[in-house]
Protein backbone atom coordinates (compact mmCIF):
# COMPACT_ATOMS: atom_id res chain seq x y z
CA UNK A 1 0.00 0.00 0.00
CA UNK A 2 1.27 3.15 -1.08
CA UNK A 3 2.11 6.36 1.36
CA UNK A 4 -1.13 8.61 -0.75
CA UNK A 5 -3.24 5.37 0.48
CA UNK A 6 -2.35 4.54 3.71
CA UNK A 7 -2.36 8.34 5.33
CA UNK A 8 -5.17 9.92 3.00
CA UNK A 9 -8.47 9.70 4.07
CA UNK A 10 -9.65 8.66 0.44
CA UNK A 11 -13.15 7.35 -0.60
CA UNK A 12 -12.93 3.90 -1.23
CA UNK A 13 -15.89 2.39 -3.63
CA UNK A 14 -18.35 0.28 -2.12
CA UNK A 15 -18.02 0.89 1.49
CA UNK A 16 -19.74 3.47 3.44
CA UNK A 17 -17.18 3.70 6.80
CA UNK A 18 -20.39 5.65 8.45
CA UNK A 19 -22.92 3.17 7.84
CA UNK A 20 -20.30 0.29 8.26
CA UNK A 21 -19.12 1.30 11.63
CA UNK A 22 -22.84 2.28 13.27
CA UNK A 23 -23.38 -0.47 14.78
CA UNK A 24 -20.07 -0.14 16.88
CA UNK A 25 -20.14 3.54 17.57
CA UNK A 26 -23.67 3.31 19.08
CA UNK A 27 -22.04 0.88 21.53
CA UNK A 28 -19.04 3.00 22.35
CA UNK A 29 -18.55 5.78 24.65
CA UNK A 30 -15.46 7.51 26.10
CA UNK A 31 -15.00 8.91 29.38
CA UNK A 32 -11.99 10.94 30.91
CA UNK A 33 -9.11 8.75 32.10
CA UNK A 34 -6.23 11.13 32.44
CA UNK A 35 -3.90 12.07 35.11
CA UNK A 36 -6.16 14.01 36.47
CA UNK A 37 -8.55 10.91 37.27
CA UNK A 38 -11.77 9.91 35.58
CA UNK A 39 -13.19 6.87 34.26
CA UNK A 40 -12.51 5.03 30.87
CA UNK A 41 -13.49 4.53 27.85
CA UNK A 42 -15.71 1.23 27.70
CA UNK A 43 -19.56 -0.40 27.35
CA UNK A 44 -21.61 -0.07 30.33
CA UNK A 45 -23.44 -3.34 30.99
CA UNK A 46 -23.31 -6.96 31.56
CA UNK A 47 -20.45 -9.25 29.80
CA UNK A 48 -19.74 -13.08 29.98
CA UNK A 49 -16.86 -14.80 29.04
CA UNK A 50 -15.67 -17.98 27.27
CA UNK A 51 -12.73 -19.85 26.08
CA UNK A 52 -13.61 -22.90 24.16
CA UNK A 53 -10.58 -25.43 22.49
CA UNK A 54 -9.68 -21.86 22.35
CA UNK A 55 -12.56 -19.95 23.54
CA UNK A 56 -13.22 -17.44 26.21
CA UNK A 57 -16.34 -16.26 27.96
CA UNK A 58 -17.16 -13.12 30.03
CA UNK A 59 -19.86 -11.92 32.42
CA UNK A 60 -20.76 -9.05 33.71
CA UNK A 61 -23.29 -8.28 36.85
CA UNK A 62 -23.31 -11.38 39.13
CA UNK A 63 -20.04 -11.76 36.41
CA UNK A 64 -18.75 -14.97 35.37
CA UNK A 65 -15.72 -15.83 32.70
CA UNK A 66 -14.96 -18.91 30.91
CA UNK A 67 -12.08 -19.53 29.60
CA UNK A 68 -11.67 -23.29 27.59
CA UNK A 69 -8.41 -24.22 26.36
CA UNK A 70 -7.54 -27.36 24.21
CA UNK A 71 -3.91 -28.65 25.09
CA UNK A 72 -1.11 -26.49 26.72
CA UNK A 73 -2.28 -24.11 29.68
CA UNK A 74 -3.63 -20.42 29.40
CA UNK A 75 -0.52 -17.96 29.43
CA UNK A 76 -2.99 -16.34 31.56
CA UNK A 77 -5.92 -17.44 34.71
CA UNK A 78 -8.14 -16.26 36.05
CA UNK A 79 -11.37 -15.48 39.95
CA UNK A 80 -14.10 -12.87 40.48
CA UNK A 81 -17.17 -10.96 39.30
CA UNK A 82 -16.33 -11.69 35.31
CA UNK A 83 -14.54 -13.57 33.15
CA UNK A 84 -11.58 -13.61 30.45
CA UNK A 85 -8.70 -16.27 28.98
CA UNK A 86 -6.41 -16.54 26.31
CA UNK A 87 -4.47 -19.01 24.25
CA UNK A 88 -1.42 -19.35 22.18
CA UNK A 89 -1.18 -21.97 19.46
CA UNK A 90 -4.53 -23.68 18.98
CA UNK A 91 -7.54 -21.62 18.60
CA UNK A 92 -8.28 -18.85 21.11
CA UNK A 93 -11.77 -17.08 21.13
CA UNK A 94 -13.57 -14.85 23.66
CA UNK A 95 -16.83 -14.21 24.25
CA UNK A 96 -19.42 -11.69 25.79
CA UNK A 97 -23.02 -12.42 26.89
CA UNK A 98 -25.28 -10.29 28.78
CA UNK A 99 -27.16 -10.96 31.90
CA UNK A 100 -29.09 -13.36 29.77
CA UNK A 101 -26.42 -14.93 28.74
CA UNK A 102 -26.80 -14.08 25.00
CA UNK A 103 -23.62 -13.37 22.99
CA UNK A 104 -23.09 -9.66 22.66
CA UNK A 105 -19.64 -10.01 20.97
CA UNK A 106 -16.94 -12.57 20.22
CA UNK A 107 -13.61 -12.01 18.88
CA UNK A 108 -10.61 -14.29 17.64
CA UNK A 109 -7.70 -13.78 20.45
CA UNK A 110 -4.76 -15.31 18.10
CA UNK A 111 -5.06 -15.85 14.99
CA UNK A 112 -6.10 -19.16 14.49
CA UNK A 113 -8.99 -17.92 17.05
CA UNK A 114 -9.95 -15.94 14.73
CA UNK A 115 -9.77 -18.23 11.26
CA UNK A 116 -12.52 -20.55 13.44
CA UNK A 117 -14.96 -17.40 14.29
CA UNK A 118 -14.81 -15.80 10.78
CA UNK A 119 -18.17 -15.00 9.16
CA UNK A 120 -19.95 -17.45 11.86
CA UNK A 121 -23.13 -15.96 13.51
CA UNK A 122 -22.07 -16.12 16.85
CA UNK A 123 -23.38 -12.73 18.38
CA UNK A 124 -27.22 -13.14 19.30
CA UNK A 125 -26.54 -16.95 20.39
CA UNK A 126 -27.22 -18.40 23.94
CA UNK A 127 -24.38 -19.06 25.33
CA UNK A 128 -24.87 -22.92 25.22
CA UNK A 129 -25.65 -22.63 21.53
CA UNK A 130 -22.23 -20.50 21.11
CA UNK A 131 -20.41 -22.66 22.63
CA UNK A 132 -21.92 -25.85 20.93
CA UNK A 133 -21.16 -23.94 17.58
CA UNK A 134 -17.73 -23.44 18.31
CA UNK A 135 -17.11 -26.81 19.06
CA UNK A 136 -18.78 -27.86 15.76
CA UNK A 137 -16.23 -26.05 13.87
CA UNK A 138 -13.29 -26.45 15.67
CA UNK A 139 -14.02 -30.40 15.22
CA UNK A 140 -14.69 -29.93 11.47
CA UNK A 141 -11.02 -28.29 11.24
CA UNK A 142 -9.54 -30.81 13.09
CA UNK A 143 -8.70 -28.84 16.16
CA UNK A 144 -10.93 -31.50 18.07
CA UNK A 145 -10.38 -35.01 16.93
CA UNK A 146 -12.90 -38.00 15.65
CA UNK A 147 -12.22 -41.37 16.36
CA UNK A 148 -9.41 -43.17 18.56
CA UNK A 149 -7.70 -40.63 20.34
CA UNK A 150 -4.56 -40.61 22.55
CA UNK A 151 -4.30 -39.51 25.91
CA UNK A 152 -5.26 -36.06 26.52
CA UNK A 153 -5.95 -35.25 22.54
CA UNK A 154 -9.08 -33.63 23.42
CA UNK A 155 -8.78 -32.19 26.32
CA UNK A 156 -10.98 -28.68 26.95
CA UNK A 157 -9.40 -26.47 29.65
CA UNK A 158 -12.30 -24.01 31.21
CA UNK A 159 -11.39 -21.02 33.28
CA UNK A 160 -14.22 -19.34 35.02
CA UNK A 161 -14.24 -15.79 36.66
CA UNK A 162 -17.40 -15.09 39.26
CA UNK A 163 -16.91 -13.28 43.01
CA UNK A 164 -20.90 -14.91 43.57
CA UNK A 165 -19.78 -19.13 44.52
CA UNK A 166 -23.20 -19.91 43.55
CA UNK A 167 -22.84 -18.10 40.22
CA UNK A 168 -19.67 -20.24 39.89
CA UNK A 169 -20.80 -23.08 40.09
CA UNK A 170 -24.04 -22.49 38.14
CA UNK A 171 -21.78 -21.32 35.45
CA UNK A 172 -19.17 -24.48 36.12
CA UNK A 173 -22.48 -26.58 35.29
CA UNK A 174 -23.72 -24.96 32.09
CA UNK A 175 -20.45 -25.71 30.62
CA UNK A 176 -19.51 -29.02 31.78
CA UNK A 177 -23.39 -29.92 30.51
CA UNK A 178 -22.84 -28.19 27.31
CA UNK A 179 -19.93 -29.60 26.39
CA UNK A 180 -21.15 -32.76 27.53
CA UNK A 181 -24.23 -32.61 25.36
CA UNK A 182 -22.33 -31.54 22.25
CA UNK A 183 -19.67 -34.26 22.82
CA UNK A 184 -22.45 -37.08 22.39
CA UNK A 185 -24.15 -35.54 19.91
CA UNK A 186 -20.57 -35.64 17.63
CA UNK A 187 -19.70 -38.44 19.10
CA UNK A 188 -16.49 -37.31 20.44
CA UNK A 189 -14.65 -38.11 23.39
CA UNK A 190 -13.52 -35.32 25.08
CA UNK A 191 -12.48 -34.35 29.04
CA UNK A 192 -13.42 -31.09 30.79
CA UNK A 193 -10.51 -29.51 33.05
CA UNK A 194 -11.61 -26.63 35.07
CA UNK A 195 -8.52 -23.70 35.95
CA UNK A 196 -7.91 -21.20 38.37
CA UNK A 197 -9.96 -18.20 37.58
CA UNK A 198 -7.81 -14.85 36.53
CA UNK A 199 -7.01 -12.28 39.67
CA UNK A 200 -8.38 -8.78 38.76
CA UNK A 201 -4.28 -7.91 38.40
CA UNK A 202 -3.85 -10.54 35.60
CA UNK A 203 -7.22 -8.44 33.87
CA UNK A 204 -4.98 -5.36 34.27
CA UNK A 205 -2.37 -6.70 32.86
CA UNK A 206 -4.26 -8.41 29.37
CA UNK A 207 -6.25 -4.88 29.01
CA UNK A 208 -3.23 -3.31 28.88
CA UNK A 209 -1.24 -5.83 26.42
CA UNK A 210 -4.55 -5.54 24.06
CA UNK A 211 -4.92 -1.81 24.17
CA UNK A 212 -1.90 0.19 25.69
CA UNK A 213 -3.83 3.50 25.25
CA UNK A 214 -5.26 2.37 29.09
CA UNK A 215 -3.54 3.39 32.11
CA UNK A 216 -2.69 0.65 34.75
CA UNK A 217 -3.32 3.08 37.73
CA UNK A 218 -6.88 3.41 36.72
CA UNK A 219 -7.83 -0.15 35.58
CA UNK A 220 -6.26 -0.92 38.94
CA UNK A 221 -9.10 1.24 40.26
CA UNK A 222 -12.02 -0.38 38.19
CA UNK A 223 -14.07 -3.22 39.76
CA UNK A 224 -14.05 -6.96 37.96
CA UNK A 225 -17.02 -6.31 36.61
CA UNK A 226 -16.13 -2.94 34.47
CA UNK A 227 -12.36 -4.67 33.82
CA UNK A 228 -14.75 -6.79 31.65
CA UNK A 229 -16.80 -3.90 30.62
CA UNK A 230 -13.61 -2.66 29.22
CA UNK A 231 -12.68 -6.16 27.56
CA UNK A 232 -16.07 -6.45 25.72
CA UNK A 233 -15.45 -2.65 24.56
CA UNK A 234 -12.51 -3.89 22.72
CA UNK A 235 -13.60 -6.98 21.53
CA UNK A 236 -16.78 -5.01 19.74
CA UNK A 237 -13.98 -2.12 18.85
CA UNK A 238 -11.98 -4.70 16.46
CA UNK A 239 -14.80 -6.56 15.34
CA UNK A 240 -13.07 -6.45 11.99
CA UNK A 241 -9.73 -6.65 12.69
CA UNK A 242 -9.15 -10.18 11.46
CA UNK A 243 -5.36 -11.51 12.23
CA UNK A 244 -3.77 -10.48 15.26
CA UNK A 245 -1.14 -8.23 12.88
CA UNK A 246 -3.38 -5.83 11.86
CA UNK A 247 -4.91 -5.74 14.81
CA UNK A 248 -1.80 -5.23 16.79
CA UNK A 249 -1.61 -2.41 14.19
CA UNK A 250 -4.97 -0.47 15.24
CA UNK A 251 -4.35 -0.78 18.85
CA UNK A 252 -0.41 0.93 18.19
CA UNK A 253 -2.09 3.73 16.00
CA UNK A 254 -5.15 3.98 18.37
CA UNK A 255 -2.35 4.63 21.48
CA UNK A 256 -0.20 7.22 19.48
CA UNK A 257 -3.16 9.12 18.15
CA UNK A 258 -4.33 9.53 21.45
CA UNK A 259 -1.20 10.60 23.10
CA UNK A 260 -0.90 12.85 20.59
CA UNK A 261 -4.70 14.66 21.02
CA UNK A 262 -4.35 14.41 24.52
CA UNK A 263 -0.68 16.41 24.34
CA UNK A 264 -2.77 19.24 21.88
CA UNK A 265 -5.69 19.32 23.91
CA UNK A 266 -3.22 20.43 26.87
CA UNK A 267 -1.65 22.48 25.03
CA UNK A 268 -4.59 24.44 23.64
CA UNK A 269 -6.49 24.75 27.03
CA UNK A 270 -2.69 26.01 28.72
CA UNK A 271 -2.55 28.53 25.49
CA UNK A 272 -6.33 30.10 27.14
CA UNK A 273 -5.20 30.76 30.67
CA UNK A 274 -3.07 34.22 29.76
CA UNK A 275 -3.06 36.13 33.19
CA UNK A 276 -0.25 36.22 35.50
CA UNK A 277 1.73 33.66 33.60
CA UNK A 278 0.65 34.47 30.20
CA UNK A 279 3.97 35.51 28.76
CA UNK A 280 5.50 32.50 30.75
CA UNK A 281 2.99 30.32 28.95
CA UNK A 282 3.53 31.71 25.53
CA UNK A 283 7.42 31.37 25.43
CA UNK A 284 6.38 27.25 26.44
CA UNK A 285 3.84 26.67 24.20
CA UNK A 286 6.17 27.39 21.50
CA UNK A 287 8.37 24.82 22.49
CA UNK A 288 5.76 22.23 23.05
CA UNK A 289 4.87 22.77 19.66
CA UNK A 290 8.28 21.60 18.41
CA UNK A 291 8.24 18.53 20.50
CA UNK A 292 4.46 17.83 19.25
CA UNK A 293 5.59 17.86 15.15
CA UNK A 294 8.47 15.70 16.14
CA UNK A 295 6.08 13.99 17.89
CA UNK A 296 3.62 13.31 15.02
CA UNK A 297 6.14 12.50 12.28
CA UNK A 298 7.65 10.05 14.16
CA UNK A 299 4.19 8.20 15.03
CA UNK A 300 3.36 8.33 11.31
CA UNK A 301 6.94 6.79 10.68
CA UNK A 302 6.08 4.11 12.99
CA UNK A 303 3.01 3.22 11.69
CA UNK A 304 4.24 2.90 8.61
CA UNK A 305 7.27 0.94 9.73
CA UNK A 306 4.81 -1.69 11.75
CA UNK A 307 2.51 -2.07 8.78
CA UNK A 308 6.01 -2.96 6.50
CA UNK A 309 6.99 -5.60 9.08
CA UNK A 310 4.01 -7.48 9.83
CA UNK A 311 1.04 -6.66 7.83
CA UNK A 312 2.26 -6.18 3.90
CA UNK A 313 2.08 -9.20 2.27
CA UNK A 314 5.73 -9.62 1.16
CA UNK A 315 7.02 -9.35 4.33
CA UNK A 316 9.02 -11.93 6.22
CA UNK A 317 6.64 -12.01 9.28
CA UNK A 318 3.51 -13.23 6.53
CA UNK A 319 6.20 -15.13 5.05
CA UNK A 320 6.53 -16.96 8.02
CA UNK A 321 3.41 -16.88 9.30
CA UNK A 322 1.88 -18.67 5.56
CA UNK A 323 4.45 -21.53 6.54
CA UNK A 324 3.24 -22.25 9.97
CA UNK A 325 0.05 -22.21 8.74
CA UNK A 326 1.07 -25.02 5.69
CA UNK A 327 2.51 -27.16 8.42
CA UNK A 328 -0.44 -26.50 11.18
CA UNK A 329 -2.58 -27.93 8.34
CA UNK A 330 -0.64 -31.06 8.02
CA UNK A 331 -0.66 -31.99 11.49
CA UNK A 332 -4.15 -31.76 12.21
CA UNK A 333 -4.98 -33.28 8.82
CA UNK A 334 -2.51 -36.19 9.82
CA UNK A 335 -3.58 -36.36 13.32
CA UNK A 336 -7.35 -37.20 12.26
CA UNK A 337 -6.08 -39.49 9.15
CA UNK A 338 -4.57 -41.36 12.00
CA UNK A 339 -7.47 -41.52 14.23
CA UNK A 340 -9.61 -42.86 11.92
CA UNK A 341 -7.06 -45.70 10.87
CA UNK A 342 -7.98 -49.29 11.68
CA UNK A 343 -4.91 -51.45 10.69
CA UNK A 344 -2.24 -51.13 13.28
CA UNK A 345 0.07 -50.86 10.85
CA UNK A 346 -0.84 -48.11 8.86
CA UNK A 347 -1.77 -46.36 12.05
CA UNK A 348 1.67 -46.57 13.29
CA UNK A 349 2.80 -45.30 10.03
CA UNK A 350 0.54 -42.43 10.17
CA UNK A 351 1.89 -41.27 13.60
CA UNK A 352 4.91 -41.87 12.42
CA UNK A 353 4.48 -38.96 9.90
CA UNK A 354 2.58 -37.05 12.61
CA UNK A 355 5.65 -36.67 15.00
CA UNK A 356 7.79 -35.46 11.89
CA UNK A 357 4.95 -33.16 11.11
CA UNK A 358 4.76 -31.79 14.57
CA UNK A 359 8.58 -31.53 14.27
CA UNK A 360 8.75 -29.34 11.22
CA UNK A 361 5.87 -27.09 13.02
CA UNK A 362 8.08 -26.79 16.07
CA UNK A 363 10.71 -25.53 13.40
CA UNK A 364 8.24 -23.22 11.53
CA UNK A 365 7.28 -21.86 14.97
CA UNK A 366 10.52 -20.64 15.91
CA UNK A 367 10.96 -19.08 12.63
CA UNK A 368 7.84 -17.30 13.17
CA UNK A 369 8.59 -16.15 16.79
CA UNK A 370 12.43 -14.88 15.46
CA UNK A 371 10.88 -13.16 12.31
CA UNK A 372 8.47 -11.38 15.34
CA UNK A 373 11.37 -10.49 17.48
CA UNK A 374 13.63 -9.05 14.22
CA UNK A 375 10.50 -7.19 13.15
CA UNK A 376 9.98 -5.58 16.47
CA UNK A 377 13.92 -4.95 17.15
CA UNK A 378 13.40 -2.81 14.04
CA UNK A 379 10.80 -0.53 16.07
CA UNK A 380 12.60 -0.01 19.14
CA UNK A 381 14.52 3.21 18.65
CA UNK A 382 11.31 4.38 17.44
CA UNK A 383 9.14 3.25 20.24
CA UNK A 384 11.82 5.07 22.29
CA UNK A 385 11.59 8.43 20.46
CA UNK A 386 8.18 8.79 20.57
CA UNK A 387 7.98 8.03 24.65
CA UNK A 388 10.47 10.57 24.62
CA UNK A 389 8.70 12.95 22.87
CA UNK A 390 6.27 12.67 24.89
CA UNK A 391 8.06 13.11 27.97
CA UNK A 392 9.67 16.09 26.72
CA UNK A 393 5.85 18.00 26.63
CA UNK A 394 5.03 16.73 29.86
CA UNK A 395 8.44 17.94 31.72
CA UNK A 396 7.65 21.19 30.00
CA UNK A 397 3.82 21.63 31.01
CA UNK A 398 5.34 20.37 34.65
CA UNK A 399 7.91 23.10 35.06
CA UNK A 400 5.29 25.84 34.29
CA UNK A 401 4.10 28.09 37.27
CA UNK A 402 0.62 28.07 38.52
CA UNK A 403 0.12 23.74 38.24
CA UNK A 404 -3.00 24.49 40.28
CA UNK A 405 -4.55 26.97 37.73
CA UNK A 406 -3.31 24.78 35.14
CA UNK A 407 -5.53 21.80 36.88
CA UNK A 408 -8.44 23.51 37.33
CA UNK A 409 -8.68 24.70 33.75
CA UNK A 410 -8.38 21.10 32.83
CA UNK A 411 -10.61 19.56 34.88
CA UNK A 412 -13.47 22.35 33.96
CA UNK A 413 -12.81 21.20 30.54
CA UNK A 414 -13.33 17.92 31.54
CA UNK A 415 -16.83 17.18 29.56
CA UNK A 416 -15.41 19.05 26.78
CA UNK A 417 -12.02 17.17 26.57
CA UNK A 418 -14.89 13.33 26.55
CA UNK A 419 -16.51 15.09 23.73
CA UNK A 420 -13.10 15.61 21.80
CA UNK A 421 -11.80 12.11 22.36
CA UNK A 422 -15.56 10.70 21.29
CA UNK A 423 -14.91 12.72 18.24
CA UNK A 424 -11.34 11.62 17.59
CA UNK A 425 -12.17 7.78 18.37
CA UNK A 426 -14.53 8.20 16.19
CA UNK A 427 -12.77 9.57 13.37
CA UNK A 428 -9.73 6.87 13.60
CA UNK A 429 -12.10 4.12 13.89
CA UNK A 430 -13.53 5.34 10.02
CA UNK A 431 -10.23 6.26 9.10
CA UNK A 432 -8.38 2.76 9.65
CA UNK A 433 -11.43 0.96 8.14
CA UNK A 434 -10.99 3.29 4.78
CA UNK A 435 -7.47 3.39 4.91
CA UNK A 436 -6.61 -0.24 4.92
CA UNK A 437 -10.05 -1.69 3.52
CA UNK A 438 -7.95 -3.71 0.95
CA UNK A 439 -5.52 -5.54 3.35
CA UNK A 440 -8.78 -5.84 5.64
CA UNK A 441 -10.10 -7.87 2.97
CA UNK A 442 -7.08 -9.39 1.53
CA UNK A 443 -6.56 -10.68 5.20
CA UNK A 444 -10.31 -12.19 5.53
CA UNK A 445 -10.02 -13.59 2.02
CA UNK A 446 -7.06 -15.29 3.11
CA UNK A 447 -8.40 -16.47 6.43
CA UNK A 448 -11.93 -17.72 4.52
CA UNK A 449 -9.73 -19.95 1.81
CA UNK A 450 -7.48 -21.76 4.06
CA UNK A 451 -10.65 -22.31 6.34
CA UNK A 452 -12.44 -23.86 3.51
CA UNK A 453 -9.62 -25.90 2.38
CA UNK A 454 -8.59 -27.40 5.73
CA UNK A 455 -12.18 -28.12 6.71
CA UNK A 456 -12.29 -29.95 2.68
CA UNK A 457 -8.88 -31.90 3.85
CA UNK A 458 -10.20 -33.21 7.33
CA UNK A 459 -13.52 -34.22 5.93
CA UNK A 460 -11.39 -36.72 3.30
CA UNK A 461 -9.00 -37.63 5.79
CA UNK A 462 -11.94 -39.13 8.16
CA UNK A 463 -13.76 -40.92 5.20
Amino acid sequence: MNEKKKYKNEILEELDPKADLEGIKSRLSFKTANKLGGNLFMKKGLVFGLSIAGVLVLAGGVTAGVLLNKGNRSEYESSGNNSMGKRGVNPSISISVDEKNIVTAVTGDNNEGKIVILDQEIKGLPLEKAIEKVIEIENELGYIVSGSIEQDENNIKFTVNVDDAKAKELLNNLVNDTVTKVSEKLDLDTKVEMLNSFTKEQMVKLIIQLDPSYEEETLSGLSYSDLIDTLDSIMLERERCYTNEIEDLYAQMKDYEFNLAEQEWTRNVISEIGGLYGVVYNAALAGIDTVISTLSSTVEMINNLRYNLFVADNCAYQTAFGAFLEAKEYVLETRNKAANIKDEDLRNKALADLDKGIKTLEGVESDLEQAKNDALEGIDSAINDINKAIGDVSSIIEELPGQGQIEKALNDKAKEYDEFMNKKKAEFIEEFETNYKDDLKNAKDKFLSYRSNLKQRIKEVRG
